[in-house]
């Protein structure tokens, strides 16, 4: 799937307000991994933040930062944790994103797909941002979801019983296999 036409300049405003959120969203996401090591894949137009501020922190993950949505960068590449911040505004264009990511992890992998501004983060931080945020992401085309809305995304993905919901700072997937 190409990524949906978003104008380069908001863009990288969006991701370069987020510098100071994704400490936050990185802690998160290892937390839901657990581990230290591994094969990381950060994908999508909202990807680098993260996968930077893990590579900071944790060396001896080896890392890869894709813009776009394709999760295999080889024939047989498998990734032990998969990041897909801003996912809701692309998973319910293409209803075989998550299963893909899903195929794309190895067995005991995880997958941290969703939005929101991290668990534990100061409210400071989020009001600093809020506004221009909202406004940015707005203007490139945001998708508001219901949670009934995502569990049938979920249903309709064959993913129910690897895939649980977590409103901690948002909402994300996250699919273990």
């Amino acid at each position: 799937m190409q990524a949906k036409q978003m104008d380069p300049i908001d863009l990288k405003r969006v991701n370069s307000l987020w510098v100071k959120i994704y400490p936050y969203l990185a802690a998160q996401a290892l937390e839901h991994y657990g581990r230290a090591t591994g094969k990381v894949l950060e994908m999508g137009p909202f990807s680098g933040g993260i996968a930077r501020e893990l590579g900071r922190r944790y060396p001896k993950l080896d890392i890869t930062v894709n813009e776009g949505f394709s999760s295999q960068n080889g024939k047989n590449k498998k990734y032990d944790l998969i990041i897909l911040r801003g996912a809701f505004f692309f998973i319910f264009d293409d209803t075989t994103l998550l299963r893909s990511i899903f195929e794309a992890l190895k067995d005991g992998g995880t997958a941290f797909v969703g939005g929101g501004y991290g668990k534990d983060i100061p409210q400071a931080l989020i009001d600093e941002i809020a506004d221009e945020s909202r406004i940015l992401n707005d203007r490139l085309g945001r998708r508001r979801v219901t949670l009934e809305e995502l569990s049938e995304l979920v249903k309709l993905s064959g993913l129910n019983v690897n895939c649980r919901i977590v409103q901690e700072g948002g909402v994300w997937l996250v699919v273990n296999k």
